[in-house]
């Protein structure tokens, strides 16, 4: 049975600030704040905290340690530098390092609040990836202003010089490295760096695949120096993914990404490409914020019956798109949906050009005016089990199917439902002839979207139809004006 889930609200400013950042860029469903265990509780009767922020997704547990030092700059800054360093990031390693040990060899004593009430949601398994990383405050106008004396229009943020251990840093004002080479590696960003990537990369899926990459070459060895955290996210942008080509690395050298390189691809089409990527997919990213605030509200009507696992496992299947594969399905979905006409129940079937063997229907059932809201909901999930064996008869590539149905445009209520189906074995001869059955008699799946070989335009898609001016009605029945709906 589906519960309410409470989520802590951080305790300062700053914990606050990386909450709203995380919650926007994984949608809240997957990022949990102040998380404790129960040590301590038989006799404090209160437990001790793990994290400031945990994020569980698929494989992947981010870990964050949020710190709010002040530097101090009225005295010497190599003084100030070892002081401020040793409380936000010496002090956060070691507390990432003690959750890290205690969330891999304990299981079942992790919990959302201090009084142990209420167990975290998502089951954490062996095999998990982790991330650790350090968030740290008040460094960036000291930064700027000591940077600025070698050259100006410094961003602030920590120099990299990943050949250093900790040991060596503090002897280098703003530079940090790799905190311990023979632990898991501690990303440690600073609150222009945080604001930075959890801004750019702001699905789940980017911003793990950043933090990956970054580690691969810095643990390897190809990469040595970087300016700063701006400019390495800028050579992983440029790089399509890869900060550095392993290709082009001779033996026993390393690399060093070139100063201004994120000022450099700001001003770049490749950048324009990225924004232009966001702008189209803000409709895959609402839908998921809807999902994920009916589970953790409990009000998904539907399926309250589910256990939260059934949920989230559901809709983490549309988060887990990249930014590109989200402005590719959008397109697909609200291309379709303008096309249905009103009270004619249609269909589009897309595959995920992320994942191999991923596909989605997008359902459009309008309803009829003579039935009650919740026969109308029995009738189309009926028909969303339906599509689903029809497709998999048609389609034997399928290994994951993702069903999202709503009305035709123009209707007057709206309500939404995802379905996930998993196809890890052949259809069964009596589902066989039930799906033969449904494409014969109810004309099933008709309109199917190819995957893209390589790549695709980002530009609406042209048709006939008469173009919808930006102060009229938006044509997907909201009431609202086109430019100020899904304009």
């Amino acid at each position: 049975m589906l519960k309410v889930i409470k989520k802590g609200q951080g305790i300062n400013k700053t914990e606050k600030r990386l909450i709203e950042l995380a919650n926007n860029a994984f949608i809240g469903l997957w990022s949990y704040p102040n998380v404790y265990s129960d040590e301590g509780y038989s006799k404090n009767k209160s437990g001790k905290e793990v994290c400031d922020l945990l994020v569980v997704f698929e494989n992947n547990v981010i870990i964050f340690s949020d710190k709010d030092i002040k530097f101090h700059e009225g005295i010497d800054v190599s003084v100030a530098w070892k002081r401020w360093f040793k409380k936000s990031v010496t002090e956060s390693a070691t507390q990432l390092y003690g959750a890290e040990k205690f969330l891999k060899e304990t299981k079942g004593r992790l919990f959302l609040d201090k009084e142990c009430k209420h167990p975290f949601p998502i089951e954490l398994e062996k095999n998990m990836r982790f991330f650790l990383v350090a968030v740290t405050s008040n460094s960036a106008a000291p930064a700027s202003k000591y940077f600025g004396r070698i050259a100006e229009g410094s961003s602030g943020t920590f120099m990299n010089i990943f050949l250093s251990d900790v040991k060596e840093t503090l002897d280098l004002p703003f530079s940090v490295g790799d905190i311990n080479p023979n632990k898991t590696f501690v990303h440690v960003l600073d609150e222009v760096s945080l604001q930075l990537l959890l801004t750019e990369l702001d699905t789940i899926s980017d911003f793990v695949a950043y933090l990956k990459e970054k580690e691969r070459v810095i643990r390897s060895g190809y990469l040595g120096l970087s300016p700063g955290e701006d400019d390495t996210l800028g050579a992983y942008l440029s790089g399509h993914g890869e900060i550095v080509d392993k290709k082009i690395v001779p033996d026993n050298t390393f690399v060093q990404i070139a100063e201004h390189e994120w000022e450099g691809l700001k001003k770049s089409s490749k950048y324009n490409y990225y924004k232009a990527l966001k702008k189209g997919s803000v409709f895959w990213d609402e839908t998921i914020q809807r999902f994920s605030d009916s589970i953790l509200n409990a009000t998904v009507g539907l399926g309250m019956e589910n256990d939260f696992l059934s949920h989230e496992e559901t809709v983490r299947q549309l988060a887990s798109e990249s930014r590109r594969s989200r402005y590719y399905l959008s397109h697909a979905f609200l291309d379709k949906f303008k096309q249905v006409p009103t009270n004619r129940r249609s269909s589009r079937i897309v595959q995920s050009i992320d994942e191999e063997g991923k596909f989605y229907i997008f359902l459009f059932f309008p309803k009829d005016e003579l039935l009650s809201y919740e026969k109308y909901r029995m009738e189309r999930f009926s028909c969303i089990q339906m599509y689903a064996l029809a497709a998999k008869y048609k389609y034997n590539e399928i290994k994951k199917l993702i069903i999202i149905a709503t009305e035709s445009k123009d209707s007057d209520g709206r309500s939404e439902d995802v379905v996930y189906c998993k196809f890890d074995k052949p259809l069964t001869k009596e589902e066989r002839v039930l799906a033969k059955i449904a494409m014969k008699d109810y004309n099933v799946l008709t309109d199917f979207i190819p995957k893209p070989k390589d790549s695709f335009q980002i530009s609406p898609t042209v048709n006939n139809e008469k173009k919808i001016g930006r102060n009229d009605p938006c044509y997907c029945g909201s009431g609202k004006k086109f430019k100020k709906c899904h304009g």
